[in-house]
């Protein structure tokens, strides 16, 4: 393109020729030869938990679009971004996490079933030992009042349900 103007040229040469773009053949993308270690991943809370054949190594909350702030106040209508990282032990199905919000008496202002690695990236599609980082959001309604709020997972896996606390959070008007 040209870089004044934006302007897409012509391909000059090759099956393409006359054409503004360039058809590339498959590629194929290969697994790593080493796992990046865990701090490569700067993960905010690092918490590891076993949960049968999957860890949970961490998560990261934050206000999305915030990631750098650190204070972790929300405001009504924010959504709530949630990092989740794990790790399979051993090859899994695919498996759901059920993320709520809850406010200072336990009930529950945001909820969102989820599924791991999203439709992407399904658990049953993960390696043995690979950290995957997951990603969940929560939309808070725009009248959620001013208070302090806990998140909190649950998660069935080899048969046994797992309850996960993922910290708190305060929400400002």
């Amino acid at each position: 393109y040209r870089v004044d103007n934006g302007q897409r040229l012509p391909v000059t040469t090759g099956p393409d020729a006359g054409t503004d773009r360039v058809l590339l053949p498959p590629i194929e993308i290969l697994p790593a030869s080493s796992a990046l270690p865990l701090d490569a991943f700067g993960i905010q809370h690092v918490d590891a938990q076993r949960l049968g054949s999957l860890d949970l190594l961490g998560y990261d909350l934050y206000s999305l679009g915030l990631q750098a702030d650190a204070q972790q106040v929300m405001r009504p209508g924010d959504t709530v971004h949630l990092n989740l990282y794990w790790q399979a032990t051993r090859r899994l199905s695919d498996l759901d996490v059920t993320v709520r919000v809850l406010d200072g008496t336990g009930d529950v202002a945001a909820s969102v079933s989820h599924l791991l690695g999203g439709a992407s990236y399904r658990s049953s599609s993960w390696g043995v030992d690979e950290i995957v980082r997951d990603q969940v959001d929560l939309p808070l309604k725009a009248d959620t009042p001013a208070g302090t709020y806990a998140v909190e997972g649950e998660l069935t896996i080899d048969g046994t349900a797992h309850t996960l606390r993922f910290g708190s959070f305060e929400v400002q008007g």
